[in-house]
């Protein structure tokens, strides 16, 4: 039988170090027989965000020591740093999970296109959403196509971008499923989490033009100083880090268009010159602009 992946099985580092295994920093489980794959009673504190889909039965856990009940066409999304335990299981429970690393999801700049994912990561009174049937099936069928090529070995052409797109839509279904059964229920952000999200979103709008923390700060009307250290306690990362990953991404979506010249390039993202947008762009990729194109 292929080992799989159970947060409640293994610690933390164990998870982090068994994900180097597969291709992206992710990994999907199923769990057919919950009680040989959940260890009860053992309360472990997780450094990755997982998200599970009980298919059948129901789970008794404990989440930073609050007790939760999660019954079969239910999700649960547990974010980094939290402190879970399973209490009880039913019989003949099934369920299906992934685990992923933030820097991962991160990567993928999915907070900065629709900011409002990242509330489906929020402290909420509870981290269990209801689904319906046909949500289920998707998010299911999302799950087992991630695990089935998300491996170094997988002679798929186009697996990095069929792994990444495919991650994308899940998340992006998930919010879906998220926002439409939490209607009528206001989402509680911390001021921290809130602070963070305003700030990723203003950066969706104005990174072409500004990549300064201070501008940001003015914005929202706080300290610089403020600024970096909440950014850095919610997500592990600088407020510059985020800025100058968004202007990576756009900058390599615009080298993709041959018709526009790196001097164009440069400019469109307020680059003083072409030397300047060079050395930035080496500096975070490792490649100047016309050797990334090639």
């Amino acid at each position: 039988m292929e080992k799989e992946l159970s947060l409640f099985h293994q610690s933390s580092t164990a998870v982090l170090d068994e994900l180097d295994s597969f291709k992206f920093r992710f990994s999907v489980h199923e769990m057919q027989d919950l009680h040989e794959a959940v260890m009860l009673n053992s309360p472990i504190r997780s450094e990755f965000f997982y998200i599970f889909v009980v298919k059948a039965g129901e789970i008794y856990f404990k989440l930073n020591r609050k007790e939760y009940h999660a019954t079969a066409g239910e999700l649960c999304v547990i974010p980094p740093s939290a402190l879970i335990e399973v209490s009880a299981i039913l019989p003949k429970s099934e369920a299906i999970g992934i685990a992923f690393c933030p820097d991962f999801f991160l990567s993928l700049g999915l907070h900065y296109s629709h900011p409002q994912i990242l509330e489906i990561f929020a402290p909420e009174p509870s981290p269990i959403i209801a689904v319906g049937a046909d949500e289920l099936t998707t998010l299911d069928w999302l799950l087992k196509r991630l695990k089935q090529i998300n491996y170094p070995k997988s002679d798929h052409l186009f697996q990095e971008e069929v792994l990444t797109n495919t991650f994308s839509q899940f998340i992006y279904e998930l919010t879906q499923a998220y926002h439409r059964n939490k209607v009528g229920t206001q989402i509680k952000l911390r001021r921290k989490e809130n602070l963070v999200l305003l700030f990723f979103k203003e950066v969706s709008k104005y990174y072409k033009k500004e990549r300064g923390v201070q501008f940001y700060a003015n914005l929202l009307f706080i300290t610089r100083k403020y600024l970096s250290k909440t950014v850095k306690q919610v997500t592990g990362k600088t407020p510059g880090f985020f800025i100058d990953e968004a202007v990576i991404k756009e900058a390599k979506m615009l080298l993709a268009d041959p018709k526009l010249s790196i001097s164009e390039i440069a400019q469109s993202l307020n680059f003083a010159d072409q030397s300047t947008f060079g050395k930035f762009f080496k500096k975070q990729v490792g490649l100047a602009p016309t050797s990334f194109r090639i």
